[in-house]
């Protein structure tokens, strides 16, 4: 028994980094839902921890100054795409979202606008845990003992985990997430409520991936061609009644097409 403490003990100590850069990244993710006025149910809190268990996994169980380095990377780069969406939600009370690339005409407008809510209040609040989490790596790289990696420092075990965090992803959250998804497609904010600021975004880039790939495949040309030759064509139909009765109405054949 005692060995198997010890064990896990080492586990834990050589995951220092990685343990903080979930703990931490969820926890920002529910302060943003907390000040935008958002509940904050029980399952959630594994909802939000999913991803950045994945976002962080390159850090687990690595002692060299890279995986230090590619952790404060992610996490300052999560911290700016969650205060982003914060600023842009005290903006217009919607997420950012892929589809917004085609507005970049705007962008110059929307810029304008948002600097004024950028203040220094919510820059320390959403970045000091940056400035924590980088001292803190520090002092782990700084004092850590160069014995042997346990357990999951082996090649096999190590991916091991990772599976089983992609099976937690994919198969246990997935379809739970797609169904909330979709239930609040309409509704940013309980969307994000539901499923968090991460998952609602990797659901916004699959739609984005599957629409580009919808437009891709859609003859936009033959369309235009049937309205061209259609739109003149007027029919009186005397079968409707009320305030369509006798009225012209324009032949319904490109609704045909799609």
């Amino acid at each position: 028994m005692k060995k198997v403490f010890i064990r896990l003990f080492n586990i834990l100590r050589n995951n220092y980094i990685y343990i903080l850069g979930v703990i931490l990244l969820t926890y920002k993710a529910l302060l943003m839902n907390k000040l935008l006025g958002m509940n904050i149910e029980k399952e959630m809190y594994l909802i939000t921890m999913a991803v950045p268990m994945i976002i962080m996994f390159p850090s687990m169980n690595k002692k060299g100054k890279r995986s230090f380095i590619f952790a404060n990377i992610m996490y300052f780069i999560c911290s700016i795409l969650i205060y982003a969406n914060y600023i842009y939600y005290n903006y217009s009370t919607n997420f950012l979202s892929v589809f917004q690339i085609e507005n970049v005409k705007y962008a110059e407008e929307i810029g304008m606008s948002l600097q004024y809510l950028i203040n220094f209040k919510s820059v320390l609040i959403f970045f000091i845990d940056n400035i924590i989490f980088l001292i803190l790596s520090i002092l782990i790289l700084k004092f850590r003992k160069k014995d042997k990696l346990m357990i999951i420092g082996k090649k096999y075990p190590k991916y091991i985990i990772l599976v089983l965090i992609i099976i937690l992803n994919v198969v246990v959250l997935n379809k739970k997430v797609d169904e909330k998804y979709e239930n609040y497609v309409y509704n940013k904010t309980l969307m994000v409520e539901h499923i968090s600021i991460y998952y609602y975004h990797l659901e916004d880039i699959k739609d984005y991936i599957k629409e580009s790939f919808i437009k891709e495949k859609v003859d936009y040309g033959k369309i235009s061609e049937i309205y061209e030759q259609n739109k003149e064509e007027k029919i009186v139909n005397k079968d409707f009644t009320g305030i369509a009765r006798r009225k012209k109405c324009y032949n319904s054949a490109i609704r045909k097409y799609k």
